[in-house]
């Protein structure tokens, strides 16, 4: 985090090389005001903002190009914004999606979380509003990574076979067993290794 609240890829926030890899986001809403508002905000932000006029034309841009964050309208002519999201998680199931309504009720916030909306945000909204659901969006989706990341390098030290890399635990575990037992140790140790 820095100075507005407005999270940073990691790379910037550690080290603050130019070379940023910015956050695509999709702005899907038939209204050319809320479409225009936003693009400006999120552009001032940093992020590399693309946007739609509708769910069809939002589903093409989903399907040519990976956007971390899709920001949808839920009433929408021809296609709606629910629609949008179920199209959204099929094509592009590690994008986060926010929705967004004018006319909000219980139903349909229920029924856009089970779809796998990230947030459901009610019209109108205030810039400060969203430039904090988008940041904890961001925040979540970077801790995520990291996460994933480190199951991952769990699960590969684990693969020794596999690799043929020995991870930290049998390597210890043939170095005690070297250091115990000086008598018929290397034999036993090199059969260990090559296991």
């Amino acid at each position: 985090m820095i100075g507005n609240n407005k999270v940073l890829p990691e790379s910037e926030e550690e080290d603050g090389l130019s070379s940023i890899v910015k956050y695509r986001i999709l702005v899907i809403d038939d209204e050319e005001i809320m479409r225009s508002m936003l693009n400006d905000v999120l552009c001032d932000e940093g992020y590399d903002v693309d946007v739609a006029s509708n769910g069809f034309e939002g589903i093409n841009k989903i399907k040519s190009k990976h956007f971390d964050l899709i920001i949808t309208d839920i009433i929408m002519p021809e296609l709606d914004g629910m629609e949008v999201l179920k199209k959204a998680k099929e094509i592009s199931p590690q994008s986060d999606v926010l929705v967004m309504t004018g006319y909000a009720s219980v139903e349909t916030a229920v029924k856009s979380m089970r779809l796998g909306a990230a947030d459901y945000i009610v019209k109108p909204f205030n810039i400060d509003q969203i430039q904090i659901v988008i940041s904890r969006t961001i925040e979540k989706r970077n801790l995520q990574k990291k996460a994933d990341e480190g199951e991952f390098y769990k699960e590969l030290s684990q693969i020794d076979g596999l690799t043929e890399v020995y991870n930290h635990r049998f390597s210890t575990s043939c170095l005690r067993l070297k250091l115990t037992d000086q008598k018929d140790t290397t034999v036993r140790f090199q059969f260990l290794c090559s296991i």
